[in-house]
């Protein structure tokens, strides 16, 4: 079997290389497009393998070892019994059955009764067959995945500036915490692909009305990922793409006087829009309620302020609304701008303080560019910059209001980070373009 896996790796490593320097030779023109589909790929893979060697090498233990331990588990399981296929896979969880003897560990109930967790088992099961078992070949087919939907994003929000390509690039490519947490066999790899599936599918299909077999496609994937392993991403970011498509929409219209009596309509029907939104999705998978949101946070600031080195505080916390929402900008601030310089005494987390350190320096960096005021100018002129700041601040929020841990929640607000980073280059860009013009 070791040989096995020394071939196959050589094949599944190899060839995907040999694919992405002829595609890079042959078929991309721009010279920031040729980086960073190198590079690109390079970092997701360099990312997946890290992944392995530190979740083999040091922990012994942890969750994508314990799925790709379920897929395999499973993988045996349908060889034995392959009238059970169908049953295995359009099942949201194992949670009926009884009596799982085929379950050989104790963390392995979870991962086959808790939906979101066995909707990663099950993409394991397609993937330890494809690498006939090997994780670390599994995870490096992760990091495909994670590329070719990375690569769909760049190229997607690349074609709507003008001069921040080579950032827009720095900021999807070469984020250490995505480079980590969204290249391997995690949860946080498919969901994070999901929100840029449909972000590109939705925008195009309805902002742009460019129809495409794909982008149908894109939404059927992300949606299924999404409600089946993080369904409350939904919540965080449908609104927002309904706000781009909105306001790509409202640009088109011709009239200055149609657009300017329009302009109350528009921001009611995103308000009363994005509000009926998550009170539908709130009320059908209930993981983001007022009360959920508070237990969540109890929860996670009760285990996680027992850990030592890495544990986090807002302050006294009340968990009323009132109190909840006080709390919005230090959420905020931990999320994007924190663990500071001071706060990492481990080598991951200084790898964190590091990043968040840069985002303060550019987030500064952007407000005097513009003389702060300006700031606002061109962000309401640019609908994705509006869309893409909303998300990233809102779920800063609230990975930042529950998570309590700073390796934890360098882990969840990966899906805020390059949002946050290319909402404010498209600000620039905007900037640049007046500038251009004068």
């Amino acid at each position: 079997m070791i040989i096995l896996h020394f071939f196959l790796g050589l094949i599944y490593i190899l060839l995907p290389i040999v694919f992405v320097l002829y595609y890079r030779i042959y078929y991309l023109e721009k010279e920031e497009d040729k980086y960073f589909f190198l590079w690109g790929f390079v970092l997701k893979m360099f990312g997946a393998v890290s992944a392995v060697l530190i979740y083999t090498q040091y922990y012994s233990s942890g969750d994508t070892l314990y799925y790709f331990q379920a897929g395999s588990k499973l993988l045996d399981f349908l060889l034995d019994h392959p009238n059970a296929f169908f049953d295995i896979f359009l099942s949201p969880n194992l949670s009926k059955y009884e009596n799982l003897d085929f379950i050989y560990y104790k963390q392995g109930l979870v991962y086959y009764r808790d939906t979101s967790s066995y909707t990663v088992s099950k993409i394991s099961i397609l993937l330890n067959f494809l690498s006939f078992q090997s994780f670390l070949l599994t995870s490096i087919l992760c990091s495909y995945f994670s590329f070719f939907c990375s690569w769909k994003f760049y190229k997607f929000i690349s074609k709507k500036v003008d001069f921040e390509k080579m950032k827009i690039g720095y900021a999807i490519f070469f984020m250490p915490s995505v480079i980590f947490w969204g290249s391997g066999l995690f949860k946080d790899t498919f969901t994070l692909a999901a929100l840029y599936l449909l972000m590109i599918a939705m925008v195009n299909i309805f902002g742009y009305k460019k129809i495409s077999p794909s982008y149908l496609i894109y939404i059927v994937l992300s949606l299924y990922l999404l409600i089946s392993i993080r369904s409350f991403f939904l919540l965080t970011i449908f609104p927002f793409i309904s706000m781009w498509v909105m306001l790509l929409n409202y640009r088109k219209i011709a009239s200055p006087a149609i657009r300017f009596f329009l302009v109350p309509v528009f921001i009611l029907f995103i308000l009363g829009g994005s509000f009926f939104i998550l009170k539908s999705l709130t009320q059908t998978f209930q993981e983001l309620s007022f009360e959920n949101l508070a237990d969540k946070s109890k929860g996670f600031q009760s285990w996680h302020t027992t850990l030592k080195g890495s544990a986090y505080s807002l302050g006294d916390m009340d968990y009323s609304l009132q109190g909840i929402v006080n709390k919005i900008p230090a959420a905020i601030n931990v999320s994007l701008f924190r663990p500071y310089l001071w706060e990492a005494n481990k080598a991951i987390i200084l790898l964190s303080a590091i990043q968040s350190l840069i985002f303060l320096i550019f987030t500064f960096y952007v407000l005097m560019k513009l003389k702060f005021i300006y700031f606002f100018k061109h962000l309401f002129r640019s609908p994705g910059a509006l869309s893409l700041l909303g998300f990233s601040l809102f779920y800063a929020f609230i990975v930042g209001f529950t998570s309590y841990n700073f390796g934890a929640l360098d882990r969840y607000k990966i899906p805020c980070l390059s949002a946050y980073i290319i909402s404010l280059l498209f600000v620039l860009d905007d900037y640049y373009k007046e500038l251009s013009q004068n």
